[in-house]
């Protein structure tokens, strides 16, 4: 359905096979949940008519049974769904404290594929962000763009390193900082984004990376 329905401007901005895939899953649990529901109904019950009455079941224990799993259901159904609930408001919370939450924070969700820029990336490397890339891609994946490179130390003698990118995100506030002021007319902070100009770095907006 989402293949062959979904106009391609909308397909372009959703983020990845994976929706397609729960959507299809979710698609297909429904009509087989409401298949079982029906022949559940079909085998518990004796249609008298164009309507049923209290005496529609065959017995009184098929009615038993019925309205029973009709309230466990009802029960599992609630629970299922206040708990996905309080999952959704937990995961919202902290999310700014993880890495693509850190992220889009800095540098918002670029929409246009960007290949000419190249980006570097100063963070701590912690819990290995740096080391297994899990940084870079998540950079990759909100900036759109492949040329993104992340480094955890930067001495003042590697200055003249700033000039192969044309910007660089700084996600944590610590020590590089000091060493980096003398290239900023202004004092730097972390999780902002800036354009290297002859390794003068400029403070800017990500929404004018699209225009």
């Amino acid at each position: 359905m989402f293949i062959y329905t979904m106009p391609t401007e909308e397909a372009i901005v959703l983020a990845g096979l994976e929706r397609y895939l729960s959507s299809m899953v979710i698609f297909f649990i429904g009509i087989v949940s409401f298949n079982l529901v029906i022949n559940i109904e079909q085998s518990l019950h004796i249609q008298q008519g164009p309507k049923r009455d209290y005496k529609a079941f065959k017995s009184i224990q098929t009615k038993r049974i019925y309205q029973n799993s009709a309230l466990i259901c009802t029960a599992l159904t609630l629970s299922f769904l206040f708990s996905e609930i309080n999952g959704m408001n937990s995961m919202n919370q902290s999310y700014a404290d993880t890495i693509p939450g850190k992220v889009t924070a800095a540098v918002g969700d670029q929409m246009l594929l960007d290949t000419q820029n190249k980006f570097l990336i100063y963070a701590e490397d912690t819990d290995n962000q740096l080391s297994n890339f899990s940084l870079q891609y998540a950079v990759k994946y909100f900036l759109f763009s492949p040329n993104v490179d992340g480094i955890s130390t930067f001495a003042l003698e590697d200055k003249s390193t700033l000039d192969n990118y044309d910007y660089l995100l700084i996600l944590d506030d610590n020590s590089v900082l000091d060493g980096l002021k003398l290239t900023s007319k202004k004092d730097l902070t972390s999780s902002k984004l800036y354009k290297i100009d002859h390794q003068q770095l400029l403070e800017i907006d990500p929404a004018t990376l699209s225009e």
